[in-house]
């Protein structure tokens, strides 16, 4: 038994404080090893975006395209996975950090996890030894794939998240087309939702939008590529709050919270671009949309979810900014109508 299922168990954490561990364990281990490479000049810029854009293409693992493309050999490979290990962060100490647990709560209950197992087939002695969501990991490189894409308003290139396309496909769709069933070539954690996973966000200057206006912001527009980075550019300069706001509540974690946070974003920084809320608001109509599919989501989980009560919270947060933006479901499809 894994130390995170037994802590579940005992009744050390709930479920849903220990999938949120999980997430940022996840976060925090799952890829850095293109960024210890930077760090140690084993890789410069070009290098590392030639290897992620091959692996994007091949959906393989970040060595194997490294080696594939020649810019890495296989001691180095090894040498950055041993970097890696010495940075990685255990469930324990995540729980600790977000104040679910203290260290001796943590301390006891490894103790009890190791008695445990040690009356099984292995053994274990250390909490250094604690065991990692490698495993996890292994299916989470399948169902996700990274691009490094440059900003459309600061130019800047920043890593991207979303589902590998090739593994996970619509098969079914409500009346207003909200994807409602998936067909996996692999089997997916129960928590993941790829309607979380199409919005992206520029970790430089902020900017964030619908993956599809991130690559090419001017698709459905009238106005030039560089109109429109100066005009945004302009927003969000005008904006400081709004980025602030956003820094407080997006820790990097992949759940409802963070998804309307960038949504309600994307769709009061388009609304304040003058030449898109009065002439090209297909842009905006798609947004709003988006955020009514992910409202209806929400409401599956249950209004008692914790979750439900920090979205309430972040509407209100929004609406101080612009009353006008969308807080429920039936808001957000009638902004999308009046945007269409």
């Amino acid at each position: 038994m894994k130390f995170g299922q037994y802590l579940v168990e005992h009744d050390i954490v709930d479920e849903e404080t220990m999938i949120q561990a999980l997430n940022i364990q996840r976060r925090r281990n799952l890829i850095p090893l293109g960024e210890i490479a930077l760090q140690k000049h084993l890789l410069n810029s070009k290098e590392l975006f030639a290897i992620l854009n091959h692996q994007d293409v091949s959906g393989g693992k970040f060595r194997d395209a490294a080696l594939d493309l020649g810019y890495l050999n296989q001691e180095q490979i090894t040498l950055l996975v041993k970097l890696q290990e010495t940075i990685h962060c255990t469930i324990g100490s995540i729980l600790v950090e977000l104040h679910k647990v203290d260290q001796t709560e943590i301390d006891a209950a490894w103790e009890g996890h190791s008695s445990e197992s040690s009356s099984g087939q292995v053994q274990i002695s250390s909490p250094e030894k604690e065991p990692t969501t490698e495993d996890n990991i292994d299916e989470m490189v399948k169902i996700f794939t990274y691009i490094n894409q440059p900003c459309p308003v600061c130019q800047q290139a920043s890593k991207q998240k979303m589902i590998n396309p090739t593994i996970c496909i619509k098969s079914k769709h409500d009346v207003d087309l909200k994807p409602s069933e998936y067909n996996w070539t692999v089997e997916p954690p129960q928590t993941v939702n790829p309607l979380l996973y199409e919005i992206w966000t520029c970790s430089e200057c902020g900017f964030v939008a619908n993956h599809r206006y991130f690559k090419k912001p001017t698709r459905e527009l009238s106005m030039s590529p560089l109109n429109f980075a100066k005009k945004f550019k302009k927003v969000w300069e005008d904006n400081p709050e709004l980025i602030e706001m956003r820094k407080s509540i997006c820790d990097g974690t992949d759940n409802y919270t963070r998804a309307i946070t960038d949504l309600l974003s994307a769709i009061h920084t388009f609304s304040q671009v003058r030449a898109i809320a009065d002439k090209d608001s297909l842009p905006l109509a798609n947004h709003c949309h988006h955020l009514a599919w992910l409202f209806r989501d929400l409401d599956t989980l249950g209004m008692n979810s914790p979750e439900h009560a920090e979205i309430k919270q972040l509407i209100e947060e929004f609406k101080k900014i612009n009353n006008d933006l969308p807080g429920t479901e039936h808001e957000a499809l009638l902004k999308a109508l009046s945007y269409y």
